[in-house]
């Protein structure tokens, strides 16, 4: 198992993973591939990812600077196919992130997730990530389907 960058030409692999996740929707697949292609635009996103061999992608993480704020960055995305799960992946991968991020002066990593009862797990692994949640938006995508906001400060 490598960690290496997911490049615009691994769109196909990565296409694989995002339909491995069956906790996405099919709005969210689609949005994880938009930002993908606007990596071919912007250098601002970032794709890691864990590859298993060098065409199996088992777990990826998307984030970029946030607009306007100095030293703060966003997680967009993070997902890892249910053949895959609980092996370690995603954290490894959040890890990757914030040795990335402190080596760029990072203050602040945001991350939003759902309030759904399905996203229970997502929660709790950014509980165990040391990310705080900081806020919450009560009927934010739909009613009884809050936005929760978590941060992760370095200090």
């Amino acid at each position: 198992m490598d960690i290496k960058p997911i490049t615009f030409n691994d769109r196909s692999v990565l296409l694989q993973v995002v339909e491995g996740v069956t906790l996405f929707t099919k709005e969210e697949r689609d949005v994880v591939l938009e930002l993908m292609d606007e990596t071919q635009r912007t250098s601002d996103y970032e794709f890691w990812g864990c590859w298993e061999s060098a065409n199996e992608l088992s777990s990826f993480i998307c984030y970029g600077p946030t607009p306007m704020a100095h030293g703060t960055f966003d997680m967009y995305w993070i997902g890892t196919s249910d053949a895959h799960q609980k092996k370690g992946r995603a954290r490894m991968l959040v890890d990757k992130m914030k040795k990335n991020l402190a080596k760029q002066n990072a203050r602040l990593i945001r991350i939003e997730t759902s309030g759904q009862d399905t996203y229970d797990s997502t929660r709790s692994f950014y509980d165990k990530m040391e990310m705080k949640e900081v806020a919450r938006i009560n009927h934010f995508y739909k009613p009884s389907d809050d936005l929760i906001i978590y941060a992760y400060y370095f200090l």
